[in-house]
């Protein structure tokens, strides 16, 4: 057995055994949970040299395997990587149940993690592009359940991401060509144009991010937020793969600078779209679209030292991602608040006093809230832009006031007055634990970040050539 059996074919087959199971709701999720859980558990404490030694007998596992022509490798410096995406799969499995979502959200969303696990060990790693398109067709089920017309934000979804795969597998066939003829310099070009357009595509980059605010209002947030965080992570991943095999890609001339203006300027137009909105469920896919300028920017800041933090924003992000689509999928299916219009939210914190003030430092978290989880990473960040241009600055101002714009406008419409006849169902024990919980976890994250988060620094491991630029930048 392969460690590529573990983590991909295994769930993978379990979540195809479980779709024969849609009505049997708490049984699924508890079984894809624990699976989850057991694999995330097992990626954290496998052994460096994959070898088990039990009862005297010696157990050693390859570490990849051999499939259709093309390989899947997953070895020690992946397991991070595949921790942490089985931990997303665990936190999102274990709560769905108390959600009106998909009956077969619990299947899928085994399937889509195990081609997310995928595709960073797929090789050769231009053909994983073809994972990630099987990815968007699968997970056509969660956001559109049946029953449901197909709305225009899922049309959109499905047309903008299928167009990325072609742009990825025609850059591979021209670095087939740059292979023969180095100094073929139009073809440089072109290939990195096809993989800019690619990854543009697939992470929603400005201003071709419009089907995110459409989806928004059409699926559920729980549904959303599980699949945008897994493909978040996994692409920005991807993208740093690109640049870490190809000198030439890394070395173009003004590539860093023109990430650094294009993450800036997504920061700012998802910050003023923020400060505007009025309805809750497109403030979602705003502030994912800005996660993605912060990702940009920092990946052209790699010359300043700032690689490390890519991959230290990762969990605080996910975890804020998450109290975002809980404390809005619990308004939507147990306070009954169907719609997404501020209005419809008045008066919220005097019948759930937890779930709004966890609902509003889940704003403030993702601005960068001091003391909570993510502010240690962005505050780096802030740090490493102030050598840049009045311009840049100017645009991290904008992008940030107006998430904190909105979230004081969602305070205010959360505390006015109620009238006695609320017909909001009051908060469960369950609820309270849970967000008491979490919001404890992202204070600690936030005021020991070195204790939670430099473990998280493994996940570079993979990219020798961009940790030697990190290394001579520092």
């Amino acid at each position: 057995m392969s460690t590529a059996h573990i983590w991909i074919i295994i769930p993978a087959l379990t979540g195809m055994i479980l779709l024969f199971f849609p009505r049997r709701r708490k049984f699924t999720a508890a079984f894809a949970s624990l699976l989850s859980l057991l694999l995330a558990f097992l990626a954290f404490s496998f052994p460096s040299a994959h070898v088990f030694v039990l009862a005297g007998r010696r157990y050693e596992f390859a570490t990849s395997i051999e499939l259709l022509g093309r390989s899947l490798t997953i070895n020690k410096d992946m397991l991070t990587l595949v921790a942490l995406i089985y931990s997303f799969s665990f936190l999102w499995n274990a709560f769905s149940f108390q959600f009106k979502v998909s009956g077969y959200f619990n299947a899928l969303s085994l399937v889509i993690t195990a081609l997310w696990t995928a595709v960073p060990a797929f090789e050769p790693f231009l053909y994983a592009s073809v994972l990630v398109q099987l990815v968007v067709l699968i997970s056509v089920p969660l956001l559109s359940p049946r029953g449901q017309l197909a709305g225009p934000g899922l049309l959109r979804y499905l047309v903008l991401q299928s167009l990325a795969m072609p742009f990825i597998l025609l850059s591979g066939w021209m670095l087939s060509g740059i292979a023969t003829a180095p100094s073929a310099n139009p073809l440089i070009v072109r290939a990195a144009l096809m993989i800019i357009l690619g990854f543009s595509l697939w992470l929603a980059v400005f201003p071709l991010h419009t089907w995110m605010a459409m989806l928004a209002q059409e699926s559920h947030p729980w549904v959303l937020s599980f699949l945008l965080t897994l493909r978040q992570t996994v692409l920005l991943v991807y993208l740093i793969s690109f640049f870490d095999r190809y000198a030439w890609l890394r070395g173009m001339p003004a590539i860093d600078q023109s990430l650094q203006i294009l993450g800036v300027a997504m920061i700012a137009v998802a910050g003023l779209l923020t400060a505007i909105q009025s309805d809750l469920r497109r403030v979602f896919s705003y502030l994912f679209m800005s996660e993605t300028g912060y990702a940009l920017l920092t990946l052209g800041l790699i010359r300043q030292g700032a690689l490390p933090l890519i991959a230290l924003s990762m969990v605080p992000r996910a975890a804020l991602y998450w109290l975002w689509g809980y404390t809005h999928s619990v308004a939507r299916d147990h306070a009954g608040i169907k719609t997404g219009v501020l209005q419809a939210f008045e008066g919220l914190l005097h019948t759930h006093p937890f779930l709004s003030l966890a609902w509003f430092i889940s704003l403030l978290g993702i601005s960068g809230m001091p003391l909570l989880a993510y502010f240690p990473v962005k505050r780096l960040v802030w740090l490493q832009i102030s050598s840049l241009s009045v311009a840049l600055k100017i645009g991290m101002v904008i992008g940030v006031g107006g998430v904190v714009l909105f979230s004081l406008r969602f305070l205010k419409v959360l505390i006015m007055p109620v009238e006695q006849n609320s017909p909001y169902n009051p908060e469960t024990l369950r609820l309270k634990i849970t967000l008491v919980v979490l919001l404890l976890i992202l204070l600690l994250m936030g005021i020991f970040p070195h204790f939670f988060l430099n473990h998280f620094q493994n996940l570079l491991l993979p990219f020798e050539q961009l940790l030697t630029i990190d290394i001579l930048s520092n």
